[in-house]
């Protein structure tokens, strides 16, 4: 009881100030809708990298009747303790195949640990979408990864993703206050060393079909699920162990849906939790576990499999972002050329969508025939969101 208060003490104190560090560049208010590409002409804040992402070294603030659109591939990486307040509208939509990513410039552990993302009660709530994104590494005194204050985004097909904090129940996913009614539905969500979601009376977030895995807070005494909404149809893990608190999961059936429908959840898992329905017995994986790379906002060729090969090798590589915001393709280049520099094979020519792709070379010429034995280069061409040239070369050996 004592930890419930206290957090909530804590958590208003935060919201009586909520922007008081987060002033970098702010839209002005005129209705203008903004891309990213945009914001970075405006902004010394925003630097496209030729690898693929957007740095942002300075908090941004979208104000009420301006919009973000955030196309899908798009990284963002924030500097530490940098963050995204919307006051405004905004609409981050990735794709199943293509999703966004908001995260650290760090490359490795520990990460550096940005500010997160805010949206405040003057937010046009129908506007405000955060649909197949990750959001991943932040870190603050409060511990809150994504801030709602009296607005009600929806939160769909995300993974949120590992957020620190100074406070001892190792801070949250998402925290909720006023009025805010947000939906979070359909998402992966997983804490190290906090709880997933709290909400501050009156607000009323649903969580509606998400796998949840969490670890306890550094006072051993965190909830999963702290204070206000409506669970339906959720898996929740932790440490490991599905939670029982609801009784033990029975899937009668094998569909993955439970038997138990407990509505008073008293367990250590949650904290005055309004109700919980259909928990599941095994996660739904609506996005690719957290071991799986899944954003393709970067330029790269790999090393073609096998090599040495006699017959076929397959050659693997990613696209950046489109050159042209609300485009989906990329102009793509992908031969082989011999060691006098001829071309021997072109695999690719034409547009291609952002990710992961992989093609098969079967040791042919133009021609269909048979190459002989030797090293062969395989380049691959692409533009960068600038429109410039970017290119990458492998060796490729052939043995018959």
């Amino acid at each position: 009881m004592r930890e419930w208060r206290s957090l909530i003490v804590f958590i208003s104190i935060i919201w009586c100030f909520p922007l008081l560090a987060w002033a970098d560049w702010v839209s002005p208010g005129d209705g203008t809708v903004y891309t990213m590409q945009m914001v970075d002409e405006l902004t010394d804040d925003v630097t496209w990298r030729d690898e693929g992402y957007y740095l942002i070294s300075g908090n941004l603030t979208i104000s009420a009747n301006d919009k973000l659109v955030i196309d899908p591939g798009m990284v963002l990486k924030f500097e530490e303790a940098i963050g995204l307040t919307i006051n405004g509208a905004l609409e981050a939509c990735g794709k199943p195949d293509v999703m966004i990513s908001f995260t650290d410039d760090g490359e490795e552990w520990p990460w550096t640990a940005w500010g997160g993302i805010k949206f405040n009660d003057t937010c046009v709530d129908s506007e405000c979408i955060l649909r197949y994104c990750v959001v991943e590494h932040t870190s603050s005194a409060e511990g809150i990864m994504i801030q709602i204050s009296n607005a009600s985004p929806t939160i769909s097909h995300c993974k949120l993703m590992w957020t620190s904090s100074q406070v001892e129940t190792g801070g949250f996913l998402v925290a909720c206050d006023s009025s805010s009614f947000p939906v979070i539905e359909y998402c992966f969500l997983r804490s190290g060393g906090g709880g997933a979601l709290f909400g501050l009376e009156p607000s009323n977030p649903l969580l509606l079909e998400n796998d949840i895995i969490f670890t306890i807070g550094w006072n051993f005494g965190s909830h999963t699920i702290m204070g206000g909404g409506f669970l339906d149809g959720n898996y929740l893990q932790c440490e490991g162990n599905i939670d029982t608190t609801l009784g033990f999961p029975v899937d009668t059936i094998g569909d993955g849906d439970c038997t138990t429908t407990s509505t008073e959840p008293t367990g250590p898992q949650f904290g005055e939790v309004d109700g919980v329905r259909n928990p599941r017995s095994r996660p739904h994986n609506w996005v690719p576990s957290e071991d799986k790379a899944i954003v393709p906002g970067f330029f790269a060729l790999g090393q073609n499999y096998p090599n040495p090969f006699n017959s076929g090798t397959v050659i693997p590589y990613h696209l950046p972002s489109p050159v042209v915001s609300g485009q989906w393709s990329v102009p793509t280049t992908l031969r082989v050329y011999n060691i006098l520099g001829q071309v021997v094979r072109t695999l690719v020519d034409g547009p291609q969508p952002p990710g992961e792709h992989r093609v098969i070379w079967d040791g042919r010429d133009g021609g269909g025939k048979e190459v002989p034995s030797g090293i062969y280069l395989c380049l691959l061409r692409a533009e960068n969101r600038r429109g410039r040239a970017l290119t990458n070369v492998r060796k490729l050996m052939l043995v018959r």
